[in-house]
């Protein structure tokens, strides 16, 4: 019998060629909106448990009250895990720094937590989970632009072929698409892969997907192997240096976009 475990989401904001950030990017990647904007404070109203890595936790945590906004308040509120093997403590309220590993610690979460699970920004950390397998739900903002060769953060860069089920769509202000993706149409637990393949571009596709039975979560099913070549493999995308400032490819104040 499988242990019911909480659901862990992992919310990534992405350009159309599939970068997380970009050199010059403003915030939202320039395309602020009011129903983005509702889409944030609404999601940020639900109970969960927050997961964060350093960077994102010194930008949130860094930022002057007086440049707060409604959601900075309501992130302030919520129970938070900071993911960090140099950070001493968080001086952040409803905050607590985790040595453990990650992995290791998120699954324990999953089957202790009172909450549902969700990662702001963290990009690192939200995909050390997608390769443990413990992602239910991943959801791509994808905003209409392409950032070419000033991109960073290749979110999807080693993550291997694989099908995914679409359970949501939705355009917000008319020009930024939300995909709600999931590997098992049931809405069971899934999990992510990485392998030696993909780019920054790969995020999703229509096909089939198997559910384990032998584990208290399933797989990201592979692609069947003639349409994997038919498709044909990008090449890697080399991760080009990190020069961004924390918050750069979105806007500092908005706690649900920030940088690892």
């Amino acid at each position: 019998m499988q242990t019911r475990t909480q659901l862990l989401t992992v919310d990534v904001f992405l350009s159309v060629d599939g970068w997380a950030g970009g050199a010059t990017s403003p915030g939202y990647f320039g395309y602020p909106g009011p129903e983005l904007e509702e889409w944030i404070t609404a999601e940020l109203a639900l109970p969960q448990l927050v997961i964060l890595g350093r960077r994102t936790y010194e930008a949130l945590a860094g930022l002057p009250e007086e440049a707060w906004d409604g959601s900075s308040h309501r992130l302030a509120q919520l129970n938070k895990i900071v993911f960090s093997g140099t950070l001493e403590a968080a001086s952040w309220s409803n905050t607590r720094v985790c040595r453990d590993d990650v992995v290791a610690e998120v699954s324990r979460l999953k089957r202790e937590s009172d909450v549902p699970l969700r990662t702001v920004g963290s990009l690192s950390v939200a995909r050390q989970l997608c390769g443990a397998g413990l992602v239910d739900r991943l959801r791509l903002m994808t905003f209409p632009l392409l950032l070419g060769a000033s991109g960073r953060e290749p979110f999807f860069a080693g993550i291997d072929s694989v099908d995914l089920a679409l359970i949501g769509h939705r355009a917000l202000d008319g020009r930024i698409l939300l995909l709600e993706l999931s590997a098992d149409r049931q809405g069971h637990s899934t999990g992510l892969t990485t392998g030696a393949h993909g780019g920054p571009g790969r995020a999703a596709s229509s096909g089939t997907s198997t559910s384990s039975s032998s584990s208290n979560r399933s797989t990201w099913s592979r692609a069947p192997a003639a349409r994997r070549r038919s498709r044909g493999r990008p090449p890697t995308c080399a991760r080009c240096p990190d020069r961004t400032p924390p918050g750069s490819a979105r806007r500092p104040a908005s706690p649900s976009t920030a940088r690892p």
